[in-house]
């Protein structure tokens, strides 16, 4: 039978790396646009980029940059973790317990840029035009972070719960308690505990037959 937990693990790391990718550069592009509007000095002259800006001239590019902060860090961790895959068997990467812990401050981190990311967005008017139907770009980029920032949260959250659960149920009702430090690409969900009495996927060889000796008259 198929490690499902396996195939779910590096369905989870393609997803995730494909979004950061986007992430990236969308963010990155709309880091620029805003660094180079905030530099200029004759506003006037400039086509509106955004529907409204902060008293002082000036927008805040923090959501951009936690965006694009959190997509590199994901993208190096994550391809990290593939490449320790294929090099060693029972590298620390692999255990349970630091993929939750690891995950878990990774989704954090996409709930806070997408959260950041819709406030900023609300402050510059984008939901207006949105609901006006005029077209602005960056207004798309922004929500198009906010978006993905999201999509990602929701995968990696999902997968430390489902994660979770899983090394709960073996620990707890096989009596796997070695589960949380194991490897996660080893945990197989049809495994059975002998000890409780119920099936195991465990073949035992059968016994060869003993010397045969002629009867002794």
């Amino acid at each position: 039978m198929a490690n499902l937990v396996a195939i779910l693990r590096w369905s989870v790391f393609s997803v995730v790396v494909v979004f950061s990718i986007i992430v990236l550069g969308v963010g990155s592009h709309v880091l620029k646009v805003i660094l180079n509007f905030n530099n200029l000095k004759d506003l006037d002259d400039l086509d509106p980029v955004f529907l409204t800006i902060t008293s002082t001239g000036k927008i805040n590019c923090s959501f951009a940059g936690l965006a694009v902060a959190t997509a590199v860090l994901t993208l190096l961790s994550v391809v990290a973790m593939g490449v320790v895959d294929h090099l060693r068997k029972d590298a620390i990467t692999q255990k349970p317990i630091v993929e939750m812990c690891w995950f878990g401050f990774l989704w954090v981190l996409w709930l806070a840029a997408g959260a950041h990311t819709i406030a900023t967005a609300n402050d510059l008017g984008c939901n207006i035009a949105l609901s006006l139907g005029i077209s602005n770009s960056s207004c798309s980029e922004i929500h198009a972070i906010a978006a993905f920032s999201f999509l990602n949260w929701l995968t990696l959250m999902g997968y430390t719960a489902a994660l979770l659960i899983i090394c709960v149920f073996l620990a707890f009702r096989r009596g796997q308690t070695d589960v949380w430090y194991g490897s996660v690409k080893e945990i197989q969900l049809n495994n059975r505990n002998p000890a409780s009495g119920e099936q195991t996927d465990v073949k035992v060889a059968p016994m060869s037959p003993g010397p045969q000796y002629p009867p002794h008259p």
